[in-house]
């Protein structure tokens, strides 16, 4: 569309100067019908094609609501003056309407933002909540939030703090799950291309629903863990320390009786390094360990050494195999 500066502010003062000039008072009558025409004119070169079936709309109620006041008005009044007032009306109408089709179609502004780093990324939402994204994580979310909620969409793993407002709800969407929050701190994690995503509770509530599946919403409690799995369509929930889940947003990694594979996927992911893993039953073995992020990721490989026989090798390319 052409020049959508037409807002509702020009709408609202259009609107405005073609009812002051309503009033029965025939110096008004050039000006008003002039300017009720501009209007008509205006709109009409304003929308474009893929605005007509609701221009046409708003348009026939117009009409429809002119032929009402029409038979309202006494025999009395001259022809003329009610030549004027209905082209009046109509551009009142009609700019009214103009005006919420414009207010419904306005696009909601989305910021995206993405951690390519092998940081993390803090942020801070319009509303106060303050969120940090792990290294390969991506967020969407609108600029300004809604007056009645506050939805954001994630993509690998991040910890919110989310600032409290029982009118608008937080809602964390991922391709598992839906949470749904109000003013609470917790970890989310997705893994295995989406389909499972892990949510640590700190402080305060949160419930999980999972759309279009027959699964009744889950809420849990702080030290609770849930996690939702799209495979199975389940929801599960345990106990678990949240400082295992967050500790990544403080630079530290924490192992507990974890597989070699997945600390080596984390590892991977804090680093930003690929690491091949050649075999696959060592991968099951479990490790349970501390590393602050600062320690350079030779070191990490030869103390997990010291608990799991592996061999690593650093290859030209910055990859690393690991047999």
């Amino acid at each position: 569309m052409n020049n959508r500066k037409m807002d509702e502010k020009i709408l609202k003062s259009q609107n405005k100067k073609v009812n002051d000039h309503t009033v029965d008072d025939a110096h008004n009558d050039d000006f008003t019908t002039q300017e009720a025409e501009r209007i008509i004119r205006r709109t009409t070169i304003e929308f474009g094609p893929k605005d007509q079936d609701q221009l046409s709309r708003i348009q026939e109620e117009t009409w429809a609501e002119i032929r009402t006041r029409l038979s309202d008005q006494g025999r009395t009044v001259s022809l003329r003056r009610r030549i004027v007032r209905t082209t009046a009306a109509a551009a009142a109408i009609l700019a009214a309407g103009i005006m919420t089709l414009l207010l419904l179609e306005r696009p909601v502004e989305m910021i995206v933002v993405e951690n390519m780093d092998s940081g993390i990324r803090e942020l801070m939402l319009e509303d106060s909540t303050h969120v940090w994204l792990r290294n390969g994580a991506k967020l969407s979310y609108p600029k300004k939030f809604a007056k009645n909620e506050r939805p954001v969409t994630l993509t690998g793993e991040a910890f919110f703090d989310v600032a409290r407002d029982t009118s608008r709800p937080f809602t964390v969407n991922t391709s598992a799950v839906e949470i749904k929050v109000l003013g609470t701190r917790f970890n989310v994690q997705t893994e295995q291309n989406g389909n499972i995503t892990e949510v640590a509770l700190e402080s305060g509530s949160v419930a999980l629903h999972m759309p279009g599946a027959d699964v009744a919403d889950v809420k849990i409690k702080p030290g609770e863990l849930a996690v939702a799995n799209q495979h199975d369509l389940s929801i599960s929930v345990s106990e678990a320390d949240p400082y295992l889940s967050s500790a990544w947003k403080e630079k530290v990694l924490i192992f507990r009786a974890r597989p070699l594979d997945y600390i080596l996927q984390t590892l991977a992911n804090a680093y930003g390094i690929e690491i091949r893993l050649g075999n696959e039953n060592l991968g099951k073995t479990s490790y349970t360990g501390k590393f602050k992020r600062s320690l350079p990721l030779e070191e990490v490989l030869t103390i997990i050494g010291m608990s799991i026989p592996i061999e690593y090798e650093f290859n030209a390319d910055g990859s690393i195999d690991i047999r």
